[in-house]
């Protein structure tokens, strides 16, 4: 390699480093100001009891990869206890044991938190190597730099990226999962078979949700097969291979669950894994309930086919769709569909999926697996500015300059971001709330308010797990009807929506 390229690639390289370590530091530093989101606590629960007694009985909701993976810094803790004396564990209700767990038994659920998050946050500067990665050896190392920045600084990814659930986590390995397949694809190595195999176990083990890389991984073989040259004598060759690879996926799963072996109902056969399959019967059971959302005035159980498409239309920021449209315009004009398929029928088979779910309908976290790919297809604008196209790259860096702008505005408060089409984050709750915005995250901001303002007791209308009196809270409140997790609390004093008592009230945007 010629000495220039070589220079250049360094610097490229110590770009993309630094920009992960800015990414890094501003998810330490914004997730230090929010407390516990409305689920973290039961992740947590989950992972470190798996950790430390072995027993998957916690772990049906989810598979337990990711939630022990944020617990294990929690084993430097050894005075941590776990509550296995308590009926909460006997019964396995999980939300119990994990209110026990954070809020009763311990005293410093502050440490416990930011120990649990990191994990997290070093699964997304994985996932950032990786868009870095395949956007440069698609499009070229500009193209690369626009990847990462647009991974670093979108506010949905921030958002996610420093709390203890399984988004990041399915996110980071689903990607992986198609990126090595991809590489097997065109470079069939039995190295880079076994890394297809391993990541592909590593996403069916950190959410159920990655069973979608069932239909899209064959898809993507099968456009693989007929586009290129001699498509019979591939089809030959790769199947028997994939059939490894789903064989290696397979005996990650049942490593990451101890290699249990048991009946799926009392009485029943042995097999393989099969709290891995209860769970996934649970997900199925409860996408066929629904679930309440909310979205423009409405509130629903059943299935909307325009929840997500809405709930990208508004929470994604505006200059990445602009990207991705010229980047759309670009690959029709230059016929470059070959680099773009394995990046555009992932979005596709996930989206497809998504808008029939009833269960999925509670967030835009849910379809956080689509911008990964989403950010190395928009990425490809930056040939045009590589081929000198000055007008394509000036506007380019007209709308990098509004993305960086947009993002440092909504710091630390990412979970809050709407887009410009709504009129920003004032206005989002009058279109999404639970996940997409109010999910109990800001109870420290709260209390900083009534410091601020002088505010000595308030009317709390409160969502989320986090208990607004604990040690390092401590608001003084007095408790409105509320969507609470802790069992056993009132909820609720006497309350006239029409004529309030006097005082300051304080109500979470979700249970408005």
């Amino acid at each position: 390699m010629p000495m220039g390229q070589v220079d250049r690639s360094k610097v490229v390289n110590s770009i993309a480093v630094g920009l992960l370590g800015l990414m890094f530091a501003l998810m330490v530093s914004s997730a230090r100001l929010e407390s516990p989101t409305m689920d973290e606590q039961n992740h947590i629960a989950r992972g470190y009891a798996y950790l430390r007694t072995g027993d998957l009985r916690l772990n049906l909701d989810h598979p337990p990869l990711i939630n022990f993976l944020s617990a294990a810094p929690l084993l430097l803790l050894p005075d941590l206890k776990l509550p296995t004396d308590s009926p909460a564990w006997e019964q396995a209700h999980v939300i119990a044991f994990a209110t026990q767990f954070l809020w009763h038994t311990s005293h410093n659920a502050d440490q416990i938190l930011l120990l649990a998050r990191l994990p997290i946050m070093l699964l997304a500067i994985l996932l950032g190597c990786f868009v870095f990665r395949w956007a440069r050896e698609l499009y070229g190392p500009l193209a690369g730099l626009l990847a990462l920045g647009l991974y670093v600084f979108d506010p949905n990814i921030l958002a996610h990226a420093r709390l203890t659930t399984t988004d990041l986590g399915v996110t980071c390995f689903l990607f992986m999962a198609v990126y090595c397949f991809w590489h097997w694809l065109n470079h069939p190595t039995w190295s880079r078979l076994a890394a297809a195999g391993l990541t592909l176990g590593l996403a069916l083990v950190s959410k159920y949700s990655a069973l979608v890389l069932m239909p899209i991984l064959p898809l993507i073989g099968l456009t693989y097969t007929l586009t290129s040259g001699q498509p019979m004598q591939r089809v030959r060759k790769l199947v028997p291979s994939a059939g490894l690879m789903i064989v290696l996926a397979g005996l990650v799963v049942w490593a990451v669950y101890g290699f249990e072996v048991g009946p799926l109902v009392e009485g029943g056969i042995p097999m393989p894994i099969p709290t891995y399959v209860r769970g996934l019967q649970g997900v199925f059971r409860h996408s066929e309930m629904g679930h309440p959302a909310f979205l423009h005035g409405d509130y629903f159980t059943t299935a909307r086919w325009d929840y997500f498409p809405v709930a990208f239309a508004i929470k994604t920021p505006l200059p990445t769709l602009i990207l991705l449209c010229i980047s759309l315009v670009w690959t029709v004009k230059q016929q470059t569909w070959r680099s773009a398929y394995p990046l555009l029928l992932p979005v596709l088979v996930y989206l497809a999926i998504s808008l029939s779910s009833k269960f999925l309908n509670i967030g835009y976290r849910h379809i956080l697996p689509i911008l990964p790919f989403l950010f190395v297809f928009a990425s490809s604008v930056a040939r045009s500015i590589e081929l000198r196209k000055t007008p394509v790259a000036a506007t380019c860096l007209l709308i990098v300059a509004w993305y960086l702008i947009g993002s440092v505005r909504i710091y630390p408060h990412y979970l809050a971001y709407f887009n410009e089409l709504v009129g920003g984050p004032d206005n989002g709750w009058r279109y999404l709330v639970d996940s997409n915005l109010d999910w109990g995250q800001d109870l420290k901001g709260l209390k900083s308010y009534m410091e601020q303002a002088g505010i000595e007791e308030i009317y709390l209308s409160w969502f989320g797990s986090t208990y607004p009196d604990a040690y390092g809270y401590g608001i003084p409140h007095r408790l409105l009807p509320s969507y609470i997790y802790y069992p056993g609390q009132v909820t609720g004093v006497a309350f006239n929506p029409l004529q309030p008592a006097p005082g300051v009230y304080a109500i979470s945007a979700t249970n408005l």
